[in-house]
């Protein structure tokens, strides 16, 4: 009797970001005195940098109404990225390498922060915001008021936690066992840590079908044929078949 694995995960705001921070100029403070800083035709006190923060939408859609309502007034609060007490954007914040193309954010400067104004994110939707600021100082922490997202993610440069790995360690796996002959078995609730199916077919949600023997252990799918061994996401993963193959 062959036994389909439909892996359900409850599907919640996952809003992250990764940020980038690169020296355009600066000025020693012993040299202050006798060197001037010019960017765009304006003179510059110390030290420039280019900033990049890159938002991407690893969860479940975020409708542009999920933005709290500022109060006493209609507009919705949007996403701050505060920059330094002492700092200045210089010139227009860009948008840059949207996915997909079709994607508008609107990024402005206000004060020593950027701002985003609230818009529909949904599943997979990615841009990077980047300006160039003067006197930059401190870490930078997106602020959000957004219904069912407490704070926005960070993704820190070197990788170390993947976005499958971070739905696997805080999320509960709703198992259920279907049979294919049509009969269908009780739902099962359990922490999904390790299991290996041999002959096995994966479908993806973007459509692809990968047969195989299959390995599923910390958020990771590894699957193994014809002498290769890939991996993917376990959040990339629709359905796994046992000896579909």
């Amino acid at each position: 009797m062959t036994i389909v694995l439909y892996l359900r995960q409850r599907v919640r705001k996952d809003l992250t970001y990764r940020t980038s921070v690169t020296s355009l100029v600066s000025v020693h403070p012993d040299a202050r005195d006798e060197i001037t800083i010019f960017v765009e035709g304006k003179r510059i006190a110390r030290r420039v940098h280019l900033v990049r923060i890159e938002l991407t939408n690893l969860g479940a859609d975020i409708p542009e109404g999920d933005f709290q309502r500022e109060r006493d007034s209609q507009r919705r609060t949007p996403i701050r990225i505060p920059l330094g007490e002492d700092a200045h954007v210089l010139g227009r914040p860009q948008i840059e390498e949207k996915d997909p193309t079709d994607l508008h954010p609107v990024v402005q400067a206000q004060g020593s922060s950027l701002v985003l104004h609230p818009l529909l994110l949904n599943r997979g939707d990615r841009f990077t915001i980047a300006a160039k600021v003067e006197n930059l100082a401190g870490p930078l922490h997106p602020e959000s008021r957004i219904t069912g997202l407490p704070r926005l993610r960070e993704i820190r440069p070197e990788g170390t936690e993947s976005a499958a790995k971070f739905y696997v360690r805080r999320f509960t796996l709703m198992l259920a066992l279907v049979v294919v002959l049509g009969v269908s078995a009780a739902g099962v609730s359990a922490e999904f840590t390790s299991l290996t199916t041999l002959r096995t077919r994966v479908e993806f949600v973007d459509g692809r079908t990968i047969c195989g023997n299959v390995t599923v252990k910390g958020g990771v799918v590894s699957i193994e044929r014809d002498e290769r061994h890939d991996e993917f996401r376990l959040s990339d993963v629709r359905e796994i078949r046992d000896r579909a193959c």
